[in-house]
């Protein structure tokens, strides 16, 4: 329940998987202003005009995630859940968690500059401006699938991260050829278990964004507000159970029956 501060907060601001559920907004818009308008479509005018929320969305995500993998960690260490304890020690994984973070952010930064300055491109080729015609949705909605699939790539290795930084007591190095290392082993089963959760999202999401127009705000947030919990809860969950697993750890909440 602690995610849910967070889901809100980001449900009032952006849609989740806005890289997707821009298209249906983007094929109904007469777009005028290129970059600008694209940009605006994907992450959000709000969360462009004002400094403070995405400043805001850093630490109020990066303080939820602690919490999540403090929890799941004394959970799969001493096998009972522990609320107050996980919470009282969230500094111990605030600096892994933040160093993970800051290279996110900078995935992110490069993956929508990719996506809007595509899509962009495109409109114009396609669209020659106003209207997006048939092509340009296609076109668009591919150039968009690419770059969710190499994100989903290049993030994968990362969920090894926070785990060996903060259990291991890994160094940055040690912890980043580590996770290079688990991670070659079965490079498409961790890729496509972290990209469920997000298939999963963008199943819910994409129809709710095309009915935009017939579904009230209200909904619309509350929806959006529920699919970021639910993907705190997934990428931290799985970040843990696949450190554990191929790390070979012992996990005291699993029993045994003999």
């Amino acid at each position: 329940m602690i995610c849910l501060p967070a889901a809100v907060m980001l449900g009032f601001f952006i849609r989740p998987v806005s890289g997707i559920t821009y298209l249906p907004f983007y094929a109904g818009s007469n777009i005028s202003r290129g970059f600008a308008e694209i940009f605006l479509l994907v992450v959000g005018d709000i969360t462009v005009r004002a400094v403070v929320p995405p400043l805001l969305f850093f630490v109020v995500l990066l303080l939820t995630f602690c919490f999540v993998c403090s929890f799941i960690e004394k959970h799969f260490r001493i096998g009972r859940t522990l609320f107050k304890k996980s919470f009282s020690e969230i500094n111990n994984f605030f600096i892994p968690t933040l160093k993970v973070f800051l290279i996110l952010a900078g995935l992110l930064l490069i993956y929508f500059a990719l996506l809007v300055s595509g899509a962009t491109l495109q409109h114009y080729l396609f669209s020659g401006g106003g209207n997006p015609n048939v092509a340009s949705v296609i076109v668009a909605s591919v150039w968009s699938l690419i770059l969710a699939v190499l994100l989903m790539w290049l993030c994968s290795p990362l969920i090894f991260m926070i785990p060996l930084l903060q259990i291991y007591g890994y160094s940055f190095g040690d912890a980043f050829r580590a996770s290079l290392s688990y991670y070659g082993n079965s490079p498409l089963k961790i890729t496509f278990g972290l990209a469920f959760g997000f298939i999963a999202a963008a199943a819910v999401a994409l129809p709710v964004a095309m009915l935009a127009l017939y579904i009230p705000d209200w909904v619309q947030v509350m929806v959006w507000a529920i699919l970021h919990w639910f993907l705190l809860v997934y990428v931290g969950a799985y970040s843990m159970v696949t450190t554990f697993s191929v790390t070979g750890m012992e996990r005291k909440d699993k029993k045994k029956y003999y």
